[in-house]
């Protein structure tokens, strides 16, 4: 497994393999747009932008590797309203997958067999068909937690149109669409990403011809959205929201942060998990204070956990992870990961990212390569071994120790240590570690290894020794 370039070292990530359209029987993910992960984490589905199709992974829960399952193509076998899919989602059941088709104009909805992941096409729903409307050029879809209802953004509609989701088959009545100018609605001119808060009760979306994120209530009853108000691009000290296209909300529903493709960046806005309001906090931009890999920044995620972002740079054939501040949301660069760079393969110009339910894994689509990258995430702290041969000088009061670490992602000479004595705070510390001017009597030494992610070990490895009069 190679490790991502990082900035200044070895970071949070690193690359496991890649999937590539026509390599090993893979089919189905030229111009590869956009992913989802099943809630059970069996299955990663992907659109094929310029197959017009579906297609269907299963992955391996310990190393997160993918392997092809199937496809489905417009027009084949039935399928209809795949013309240039994008967005796709996965129901919280685990029973349905729908795809946002931007030529059909539709919205398509697929039954899911969770065991072997594979598909059978339900139904479509398509703009101006059956008093459908908002899905002209369909963008993305997303369910909300509670499943009971699917929303979908149209593009060219300027809208977003919601629908009432039937749990036992799937199948998608609509119940109405909010569209740009029309009852006091705004901030939906190109209407693209969209998220249902964690709590049900809001729905955020992104219009990248508007600069604008816009904030709507949801009555959970009847799934109808309200418009509650839009922030604009350099309006009230908002900035990064120069095409802004997708959006993420960590579980805890803190904060919204979304991607500004002309603005190279990654916003931050404060949530008022009951009105929905949104307050700007900040940003982190392309080529500031140390940032890469956000140009012509595009997908975003957060992580289950809560612990970090990720972002897609699409010029910069790149994936930045950023650390959260789970009080603030405030975001911190700690690892980059661009296309050729260490082994790298499968970001050429990267699109979609996505986190697994596990938390294990990350995805990243890639339009140019037609692939689907895997990285692995840190999540363990290296443990340490203290060296046999400690040298002990009892009468003189010194000792000295040798340790080590070894982590699964980063080098030896990425990690740190922290050294105590007995009951002292620990300290930075390396190996070896030399002890003077020691008291006489019993004494324990304990040294933690911590990674280049701030994965500290959790159990510190000891030495206890004896020092005379």
């Amino acid at each position: 497994m190679g490790a991502g370039s990082a900035l200044g070292a070895a970071g949070e990530l690193g690359f496991v393999s890649v999937v590539e359209d026509g390599v090993a029987g893979v089919d189905g993910l030229r111009g590869a747009e956009r992913a989802a992960v099943s809630p059970d984490g069996k299955h990663v589905y992907v659109t094929g932008f310029s197959d017009n199709a579906l297609a269907a992974f299963s992955r391996n829960p310990s190393t997160g590797r993918l392997s092809f399952v199937d496809l489905w193509r417009d027009g084949v076998d039935g399928v209809d309203g795949l013309a240039a899919p994008q967005g796709v989602v996965v129901s919280p059941d685990g029973k349905q997958v729908y795809a946002a088709s931007f030529a059909d104009d539709a919205l398509v909805t697929f039954a899911r067999n969770p065991t072997s992941g594979r598909l059978t096409f339900v139904e479509q729903v398509k703009d101006g068909v059956g008093g459908v409307d908002g899905l002209n050029g369909a963008n993305s879809v997303a369910v909300a937690p509670d499943g009971k209802h699917v929303y979908a953004t149209g593009g060219s509609d300027d809208a977003v149109a919601a629908f009432a989701r039937n749990p036992a088959n799937g199948r998608l009545s609509f119940l109405g669409a909010r569209k740009d100018g029309v009852g006091g609605v705004n901030g939906l001119d190109g209407a693209a990403g969209i998220v249902v808060a964690p709590n049900g009760k809001q729905v955020y979306v992104a219009a990248t011809d508007e600069d604008a994120l816009s904030t709507f209530s949801r009555n959970p009853t009847t799934g109808q959205l309200g418009f509650v108000t839009a922030l604009r691009d350099g309006f009230g000290g908002v900035d990064g929201l120069d095409g802004p296209e997708f959006l993420a909300i960590p579980p805890d529903g803190e904060q919204v942060y979304a991607t500004g493709f002309l603005d190279d960046s990654v916003s931050t806005f404060s949530r008022n998990p009951t009105t929905g309001r949104l307050g700007f906090l900040g940003l982190v931009k392309d080529g500031v204070g140390g940032v890469d890999g956000l140009d012509a920044a595009f997908g975003i995620a957060a992580s289950a956990d809560g612990k970090h972002v990720y972002a897609a740079g699409i010029s910069d054939n790149a994936i930045v992870a950023f650390a959260r501040d789970p009080s603030g949301g405030g975001l911190t660069p700690v690892d980059l990961l661009k296309d050729g760079v260490d082994g790298v393969d499968g970001l050429g110009g990267a699109r979609g990212v996505i986190v697994s339910p596990d938390g294990k894994h990350v995805y990243a689509t890639s339009g140019s390569d037609n692939a689907v990258a895997t990285f692995a995430r840190d999540l363990t702290a290296p443990p340490v071994t203290i060296l046999l041969g400690a040298t002990i000088r009892p009468r003189k009061g010194i000792a000295r120790f040798r340790f080590t670490a070894a982590d699964d992602l980063d080098p030896s000479d990425a990690l740190t240590f922290r050294c105590a004595l007995d009951d002292q705070k620990p300290a930075a510390c390396s190996s070896p570690k030399t002890l003077r001017n020691l008291e006489p009597g019993r004494h324990r030494f304990e040294v933690r290894a911590q990674d280049s992610f701030g994965n500290l070990d959790a159990t510190a490895e000891a030495k206890s020794f004896r020092i005379k009069r």
